[in-house]
Parts: structure tokens; C-alpha cells; sequence
């Protein structure tokens, strides 16, 4: 766009200040300490004390400065130059809130210099950094929203601003806590199994069509998986809880009929811990019991029995919930609710940092299986 300028110099003014165009004693000073003649050193076109160019510097460039005084008022004015800032970003203060309650203003602050030149509109943006699950912005593009949590846990969001040219962006801390003092949970409905390492085998989720919610289940026999317990802040009574069901038919040979088992293992960094062996069978009473193992589930042993579970009546969910005492050592077994019996494991298993998922059987495709859901470990009850 159309712009006006004006440029000019301040006669006896030697450049000595970066920040005015005064000229004053100082320059004169300068003209002094500068002496140039014809004969002797001849100046170049580049001192700046030779103002009347003519290639010396002494009493008459002196005489310039002082006919040419200047002061604040009657300065020559400087055209400083505007250079673009980024927009200055301010995603508001850290914040908590307590689930079930997921929903949080955010409080955002953007300001910005008007440039560049046209001046352009500042767009601003929310995302999420991280976080355990998804969240959902009311509308991610202005400063002043609301962010829903869909899980809880901690989350870092992020809030950047833009003026065409330059960006900024600043983050807020938003905790979502579980009253339930819950530290893992994986419900799959993310639909996905990026935190988990394949220890053998395969798993994939699985959408079940007349029962909603995602279920992680073995496409391979005999696999296996593990998630890292990055959190220690235990009780002294663990409650380690999931929900399991059978997807095959009540009868004929190619409906995915007869026992589905599993195994939910907690284990330490070497692969030693405790976990529940549980099967489901569509016309029988299936099975429970407290199983060991020593390298992650690739070999394990029976510590003892719990009373059969019942039948699985279908393909609806079973919760089975093991209350674990850390300081008795004692297991106590939930089938939907209804205590099953309490067992001892060792002392040594009380330090667990890994989660392992053992699917064993595979039988025919998705209609005969065993699923897993809903993996959760508190320090209260979750599962009942």
C-alpha cells in the first residue's frame, strides 16, 4: 500500500550516537581527535567528520558543528524500523478437575504487534500434546474455549497463534483425576494398541456387532503383550479388574463353541509375577484360578483354584476383579461381583511394573474367541 518516508542528514552530526541525530560537543570533539590535511593524510569519502568534503578534517568541519547545534526539541527525527513480532501466546493457568466431571475452560491470552503490513488476521489454534485419551476442543480455533477429557490422567495442551508470518505457542497443564486412585486403564475404545508390546503372536481390537465397545482380542494363537506400570504410587490393597467375553455360539462344531482362556498377569522387570487364569465356556461353568509365571507368561504354573465362574450365558460381558493385599499376600477373586475365594501368592510379587495379556485360543475367526476389555488397576475398587 501507498507509504511516505522522508530521509535527510544532520549537518555536523559524526555518527557517534546510535540512538539520536543530535549534534552537540561531542561531535566536535570528535572532529578534534580526527585531524585530516591535504598534504600530509588526505581523507576518503567515508570519514564521517569531513562534512563539506573536502577530504580534510579540522577547524572548519569544527566551526560546522558549531553552527549546526542541535538539542532534543530541534533533533533531526529518526525513522526507526518496525520489524514483525510473533504474537506473545498465553495458554492460561495449570488446572484439575475430578472425574467424573471432564470438562475444563480454558483461558487463553494472544496479543499481537499488527503486523505484517497489510495487517493479517491472528489465528489461533488448540491441540492436544498428550495425554491418555482424546480430547475435545468446543471450538479449537478461538483463544476462549472448553476442552472435554474423554479418560483420566494428566494432559498437556497446546495454544499457538499465528499472524500469517510468524507463530508462537504456549501449553497448559490440565489433570483430570480419578477419585478411584485408578492408574491404568485401557478401555480399547481408542481402537488402537499403541501402548502395548507384542511379546508373541498377535492382537487386533474388535468392534462385536451386537454388543457395543471395543474388546482387544488374539488373531494368532498362544499371543501375548505387555504394558509398562509407570506409576508406583500403590496402596496397600491393589484392585486389578477386566471384563471378558465369549463370542461363540451355544451349539454345533463350527460355532465357536467350548472353553475361551485367558490370562491377566502382573510381573515385575524380569518377567516374574502372579495372575488369573479365567476361561469361559458357552454351556459349561468355565474356570478360575491364580497362575505364575517367571519369563512373561511363556511358561506358568497353577498356585491354586477358585469355585467355577458359570456360565457365560451368551455374549455379554463377565467383569471378573481380583483384590490383591499387599500385605498379607493374599488374592481375593470377583465373578461378577460374587467373591470366589481368596488365595496366597508370594511376597515377592508385590513390586509389579508390568501388565500382561495371554490370549490362548483362536477358534474360528471373530466368532469364536475370547475378548479382553476394560483393563483397569486401582488403589480402590473399580471393577464391582
Amino acid at each position: 500500500s501507498p507509504d511516505v518516508f522522508y530521509f535527510g542528514n544532520a549537518i555536523g552530526e559524526t555518527g557517534n550516537s546510535p540512538s539520536d541525530a543530535e549534534v552537540t560537543p561531542a561531535d566536535e570533539v570528535a572532529v578534534r581527535n580526527n585531524p585530516h590535511t591535504l598534504m600530509v593524510n588526505p581523507t576518503d569519502i567515508t570519514n564521517t567528520c569531513d562534512f563539506n568534503r573536502d577530504r580534510k578534517v579540522g577547524p572548519t568541519d569544527a566551526i560546522i558543528v558549531r553552527d549546526n547545534a542541535t538539542n532534543s526539541m530541534t533533533t533531526l527525527k529518526l525513522i526507526v524500523p518496525i520489524v514483525n513480532q510473533a504474537p506473545t501466546t498465553d495458554a492460561g493457568p495449570d488446572d484439575s478437575i475430578t472425574w467424573p466431571t471432564n470438562e475444563v475452560a480454558l483461558d487463553g491470552t494472544v496479543s499481537d504487534d499488527g503486523l505484517p503490513n497489510p495487517p493479517a488476521s491472528v489465528t489461533t489454534t488448540w491441540t492436544k500434546i498428550s495425554g491418555p485419551g482424546a480430547v475435545i476442543f468446543a471450538n479449537s480455533s478461538a483463544v476462549d474455549t472448553t476442552a472435554t477429557f474423554l479418560a483420566a490422567g494428566p494432559y498437556v495442551l497446546q495454544l499457538e497463534a499465528s499472524d500469517g508470518e510468524l507463530s508462537a505457542t504456549d501449553t497448559v497443564e490440565i489433570d483430570v483425576i480419578d477419585p478411584t486412585g485408578l492408574f491404568f486403564d485401557d478401555d480399547f475404545d481408542d481402537n488402537n494398541l499403541n501402548g502395548w508390546t507384542t511379546l508373541a503372536g498377535s492382537f487386533t481390537t474388535f468392534q462385536y456387532p451386537s454388543a457395543p465397545g471395543y474388546e482387544v482380542h488374539a488373531t494368532i494363537a498362544d499371543s501375548r503383550m505387555r504394558a509398562d506400570l509407570t506409576d508406583t504410587n500403590l496402596s496397600d490393597i491393589v484392585y486389578i479388574s477386566c471384563e471378558i467375553r465369549h463370542t461363540g455360539g451355544t451349539s454345533g462344531s463350527t460355532s465357536g463353541m467350548g472353553w475361551k482362556p485367558g490370562r491377566l498377569w502382573l510381573v515385575d522387570d524380569t518377567g516374574a509375577g502372579f495372575g488369573l487364569y479365567f476361561a469361559l465356556d458357552q454351556t459349561g461353568n468355565g474356570a478360575l484360578y491364580i497362575c505364575t509365571t517367571t519369563d512373561f507368561g511363556a511358561t506358568e504354573a497353577s498356585a491354586g483354584d477358585f469355585s467355577t465362574p458359570g456360565n457365560a450365558n451368551g455374549n455379554d460381558k463377565k467383569t471378573v476383579e481380583l483384590v490383591y493385599n499387599r500385605l498379607t499376600d493374599q488374592v481375593e477373586c470377583f465373578f461378577e461381583g460374587v467373591s470366589k475365594g481368596t488365595l496366597s501368592v508370594s511376597s515377592s510379587y508385590r513390586d509389579f511394573t508390568k501388565l500382561v495379556v495371554y490370549l490362548k485360543h483362536v477358534y474360528d475367526g471373530t466368532w469364536g474367541q475370547l475378548d479382553i476389555d476394560d483393563i483397569r488397576i486401582a488403589n480402590t475398587s473399580v471393577g464391582n
